[in-house]
């Protein structure tokens, strides 16, 4: 079976959408930065907030 041929506008439109699907990862992966930054700070303030009630 030979190879599908793409065309200039299939391969214009994939290329968009690959550019979405980069632009959603690059949101996501700043999101999960933040979260993770504010995980830190809160076990950290957690545990001195033990640290000062249990002694």
């Amino acid at each position: 079976m030979p190879p599908k041929k793409v065309t200039l506008p299939a391969f214009k439109l994939m290329e968009a959408r690959v550019e979405a699907v980069e632009h959603d990862l690059t949101e996501m992966r700043s999101t999960l930065v933040d979260v993770q930054n504010t995980v830190k700070t809160n076990h950290a303030n957690l545990i001195a907030m033990l640290e000062k009630c249990l002694g």
